[in-house]
């Protein structure tokens, strides 16, 4: 009877599970931990707030509460100041926060559901006043800031130094204090100011907009100790309104901001890859994958509310992969225009330069790709833009390695007598190698190059558009250029940073550049053009012709200097009878007819540097027997620009080809590049000898200026950001 009666007993409490398993319709099983969370907002209408009734409301409580319902909880949400809930949330277990503007800074604080939502931060003024703010610096000249304590917008301007804060409990406090003169500027919320306004007794048409410094994501922060299998219910749930249309609905329901693209886009499938290159992506000592790319590609991330693992192998493997698989994301890659076409790009991210590097007691002398065909053996890494580069250049004397630390090492050990590294990435990559980076030289610098995030073709459009506005909008509110500094690299915007009061107007300065430009390459033409008429140019001997022409290019030092056979084989100064031939350049058949060339843009398959040609024909009795070249070196041409002419902080300089080739830029890294992948807009523009327009660029929005040079037909540009 005893055995029978716990048979009994064990019976009843399986029904009784069973029972209790059945009548949660969501097939989800409440915890105890479920039944001890405390769900907190703010008054931050139209997301949350209380109604005029006492109820808790919201187009993100509506979210919540559909969570809630769905997973059988019956939880009450508790309403309270912003910094007092976001204080529980950080320190005690089981509090979940919302709605949350999910930020670098708070990214390891909590655990994250969501988005939910976003917003748009926006500096306001009183609708009377004169405040004029064109960037974050601009607000530390005002007497006083509002903001919300220990708010995104707050942690934000603390970490940019402001330190004119006032800070309130709530937006609405904030507006009030603007509308009574207590601050000069709130830093608010987009689809919130009106309704926090209005709470305050303020009428919102009394309040404008002065400046936009960043959307952000708006999630469910859940206490960091939050149980991972609770989170991931929550965030399977906000999953699956997505999908029903019950997310939409809610949005619509409230009459707010259209959903965005990236709230409703699955980037489970992105795979984001990127390789060990030191500062800008590595795996740190704690096992983390960090960097400088790293900090941009995560930012950008954070701020479309998706969440993808970065994954970090060789670069081979990651390059093959991202050509080859659909959804692969691959940083950071340099665009060149070798593989312009195989992949859609967001960038730039970052540029840098190439460099051969030699052992320090190396007696190496390089003065040419050219050159790099008698060394023993060149170290790089498989696949790799400098790799490829080579490759075209019929450089053959290669040893593949997986990564720049393999190519370091095998330097240091004389298996190669060089490898073709990176400027910034050289000395930590050296010493990833074990190497001490001061016992390697620099000994020829090849080409500056912008770096990209590279998608793969099949990802869709607006996947890689929502990157670009998401990194243009970085650039804009300056989270850019702080990740920048703080790894110390090198800008992307170079613009030249001189005296504003020595600067000139756009209209003004477009028209002497373009003079400018058309005189320093007719200074090169004109000595070339001088030599033809020689004894030395006519003998047809390069032994008598070399030293005239070593002469002339060690008194100009902005170029190389070559002499042209009408067969397309040419000599160099450095290199003698290269093995190279330039017959299918573009310029060749004119030049050989017995026309001048001046500023066809192409990449020297001398010296692998983006360059400028100006070649003279040698004629000896009215017959075309050879032709005498400058490569003009584009970045130094650039540098003298930026000396000559000094533009405004806001101003950029362009000069463009009639190929669309960009010949000169502000941006280093641009020379060469088609003007298209500025803005394609821009390149049609162009079409015409003069003219105005605008154009996007870097996330501003920008006013161009151009005119035609004369003589060598390029369209030079001034552009200015507008106001």
């Amino acid at each position: 009877m005893k055995k029978l009666t716990n048979n009994f007993g064990i019976a009843l409490v399986s029904l009784l599970l069973l029972f209790i398993g059945f009548s949660n319709t969501s097939g989800y099983c409440n915890s105890s931990e479920d039944m001890n969370l405390q769900i907190i907002t703010e008054e931050f209408a139209p997301f949350n707030f209380r109604s005029a009734d006492g109820k808790i409301t919201g187009q993100s409580t509506e979210i919540v509460r559909e969570i809630l319902s769905r997973l059988g909880l019956d939880i009450e949400i508790q309403i309270m100041p912003w910094n007092d809930g976001y204080d529980l949330a950080l320190t005690k277990t089981g509090v979940v926060l919302y709605s949350t503007f999910r930020t670098n800074e708070r990214q390891n604080l909590f655990q994250w559901v969501g988005p939910i939502a976003s917003d748009e931060m926006l500096f306001y003024a009183l609708e009377g006043s004169d405040t004029v703010i064109r960037s974050l610096e601009d607000t530390k000249a005002v007497t006083a800031i509002g903001v919300v304590k220990d708010d995104a917008r707050h942690q934000l301007l603390v970490q940019n130094n402001a330190t004119n804060l006032k800070l309130y409990p709530t937006d609405a406090e904030c507006y009030r204090a603007l509308a009574s003169g207590e601050v000069e500027l709130v830093l608010g919320s987009k689809n919130t100011m009106a309704d926090m306004a209005a709470l305050a007794g303020v009428d919102p048409s009394e309040i404008k907009s002065v400046y936009s410094l960043r959307k952000t994501p708006l999630y469910i922060a859940f206490n960091i100790n939050s149980a991972p299998d609770i989170v991931k219910e929550w965030q399977s749930t906000l999953d699956e309104m997505k999908s029903d249309g019950t997310f939409d609905s809610i949005y619509e329901r409230w009459g707010g901001t259209a959903v965005q693209d990236s709230l409703r886009s699955d980037a489970s499938n992105l795979q984001i890859i990127t390789e060990e290159l030191a500062p800008y992506n590595f795996m740190s000592k704690e096992g983390e994958i960090t960097g400088q790319s790293t900090e941009v590609v995560r930012e950008i991330l954070t701020r479309l509310g998706q969440e993808v693992e970065i994954q970090l192998m060789p670069w081979n493997k990651g390059y093959v992969l991202a050509l080859s698989k659909p959804d692969v994301i691959l940083y950071s890659t340099f665009r060149t225009a070798e593989r312009e076409n195989l992949f859609n790009w967001v960038g730039p991210i970052a540029s840098d330069e190439m460099f051969f590097y030699a052992r320090k007691g190396s007696d190496i002398i390089i003065r040419s790709l050219e050159n790099t065909k008698t060394v023993g053996a060149i170290g790089v890494v498989k696949d790799d833009a400098r790799h490829q580069l080579l490759t075209k250049n019929h450089i053959t004397n290669l040893k593949l390695y997986r990564s720049d630390v393999d190519c370091y090492k095998a330097l240091a050990s004389g298996e190669v007598e060089l490898v073709l590294g990176i400027n910034h990435t050289m000395a930590k990559m050296a010493a990833l190698a074990g190497v001490d980076p001061s016992e390697f030289k620099a000994v020829y610098v090849l080409r500056k190059t912008p770096m990209y995030i590279a998608f793969n073709k099949n990802i869709p459009v607006n996947i890689v558009k929502q990157w670009q506005d998401a990194l243009n909008e970085m650039k804009r509110d300056g989270t850019f250029d702080t990740i920048n500094e703080r790894w110390g690299g090198t800008a992307v915007q170079g613009y030249s940073k001189a005296d504003t009061n020595n600067a000139i107007t756009a209209i003004a300065a477009v028209k002497l550049l373009a003079g400018y430009v058309d005189v320093r390459l007719g200074e090169f033409l004109a000595v070339l053009q001088a030599l033809s008429f020689t004894e030395e140019a006519r003998s047809g001997n390069w032994k008598i012709l070399k030293s005239l022409l070593v002469e002339q290019e060690s008194a100009e030092l902005a170029g190389r200097i070559w002499y042209l056979l009408p067969d397309g084989s040419y000599y160099t100064t450095v290199d003698n009878l290269t093995s190279k031939n330039l017959k299918d350049r573009g310029y060749f058949p004119g030049l050989i007819a017995g026309n001048p060339v001046l500023g066809s843009v192409v990449v020297s398959k001398s010296t692998g540097k983006p360059v400028a040609v100006v070649a003279a024909p040698i004629k000896k009795n009215d017959k075309v027997q050879g032709a005498l070249g400058t490569s003009i070196y584009m970045q130094g041409i650039n540098d003298e620009v930026r000396n000559t002419f000094p533009l405004q902080s806001d101003q950029k300089f362009f000069a463009v080809a009639n190929d669309g080739i960009i010949a000169l830029h502000s941006d280093d890294e641009w020379i060469g590049q088609q003007i298209s992948n500025i803005n394609g807009n821009l390149e049609s523009k162009l079409d015409e000898a003069t003219g105005e327009c605008d154009f996007t660029y870097e996330g501003k929005e920008w006013h161009a200026v151009w005119t035609t040079a004369p003589k060598t037909g390029w369209r030079v540009l001034i552009a200015n950001v507008v106001e």
